[in-house]
């Protein structure tokens, strides 16, 4: 006869620590990922920043020599 106890098997306890794993590791890369497009996009409006200064800039002094 089994006894009537109440609780989870071992590889019941192995199949929900792999599945948090698993779903652990891709919530991590998925936060990696956009951890690094906020990072390329604050460098990318860096560098529009700069070049929009450099413009006018440049316009600014072409227009005063001429």
């Amino acid at each position: 006869m089994r006894s009537s106890k109440k609780g989870f098997t071992m590889i019941e306890m192995v199949l929900v620590i792999v599945a948090v794993g698993i779903i652990g590791s891709m919530a991590a890369a998925m936060l990696f990922q956009g951890a690094d497009i906020f990072v390329k996009e604050t460098n990318r409006q860096g560098f529009v920043s700069e070049a929009r200064s450099a413009f006018w800039r440049l316009m600014r002094e072409t227009q005063g020599q001429s």
